[in-house]
């Protein structure tokens, strides 16, 4: 189900990006004309439709930074989920697979999440290591702090970048944790730090 929806808004997404930058003023300036004429409903509509807008766009800028479909995998998304319902922010997520001979399947899910409450959680852990669950360690990645879980063949990275961009790796079938390390650094970070940076 949650597929199916991330799979829909990111049709959204796509005839959002239709939309050019002139549909956006000319949105906000009719919604700053209904509030001034006491036309709230108006302007609100007028108003996130601005908004919806600007996610569509950013949420472009944040699937840039998730690694190209790589040799021998496969690549489902870059998909967009709606976070409104977890308190906002944007949400940008691929999966690779591998299938290879004698049923070895491999996966790597890599997700970006920016300006959402989520962040808090994870900072949580990241800053006092006695809250991290059992399996857990903190180790660096390009030099952010995170928080590294590894069980046999299976494992998940999270770090924070600023206060503002949560990055979570997930994998099943990796023969170790050096492998999901090499995932996360095909992260483009120059295109995340240029997205703080604006």
């Amino acid at each position: 189900m949650k597929r199916i929806i991330g799979s829909v808004f990111a049709c959204v997404l796509l005839l959002v990006s239709i939309v050019t930058a002139d549909d956006i003023i000319a949105s906000i300036d009719n919604g700053k004309q209904y509030y001034s004429q006491g036309k709230y409903s108006q302007a609100n509509q007028e108003l996130l439709f601005a908004v919806q807008q600007i996610q569509g766009k950013l949420a472009d800028l944040y699937s840039a930074a998730l690694p190209p479909e790589q040799p021998g995998w496969e690549l489902d998304g870059p998909n967009t989920d709606n976070m409104t319902l977890l308190g906002g922010g944007i949400s940008v997520q691929s999966q690779y697979s591998f299938y290879g001979d004698d049923d070895i399947y491999k996966t790597v899910s890599i997700n970006i999440v920016s300006d959402s409450p989520l962040l808090s959680s994870v900072m949580m852990l990241i800053n006092n290591p006695m809250f991290m669950p059992t399996g857990s360690r903190a180790v660096t990645i390009e030099g952010y702090k995170a928080v590294e879980e590894w069980y046999d063949d299976s494992g998940k990275l999270q770090f924070v970048m600023d206060n503002r961009i949560l990055v979570t790796v997930e994998t099943s079938g990796l023969q170790s944790k050096d492998e999901m390390h090499a995932w996360a650094k095909k992260i483009d970070f120059a295109q995340l730090k240029k997205l703080l940076a604006s």
